[in-house]
């Protein structure tokens, strides 16, 4: 279970989406019974929203399974638009 999971991130990190979404997808299928009542109702909205929740709540290891549901259930997302930062000066100097 666990493997997977290092599996995943490990693909992730090093920009690997085509071997991230395979473990992903085999992670899934093997785990449906546990993650699918959990996550198979949620909007895309709804899981940005729980992997979030698990970052911030320092549950990781959750996180990641949310993100394995995502690219493995559902379409690839192209995001695309305008950034626009704000940077305060964090400092007396400017």
């Amino acid at each position: 279970m666990f493997d997977d999971i290092r599996l995943f991130r490990a693909a992730c990190a090093t920009r690997d989406p085509e071997g991230a979404r395979l473990i992903a997808q085999r992670y899934i299928d093997q785990h449906w019974d546990e993650v699918a009542p959990h996550l198979g109702h949620l909007s895309i909205e709804d899981l940005v929203a729980l992997v979030s929740a698990y970052r911030a709540a320092g549950r990781i290891d959750d996180s990641t399974v949310a993100d394995m549901w995502i690219m493995a259930r559902l379409p690839r997302q192209h995001i695309t638009g305008e950034l626009h930062v704000r940077m305060p000066s964090l400092t007396s100097q400017n």
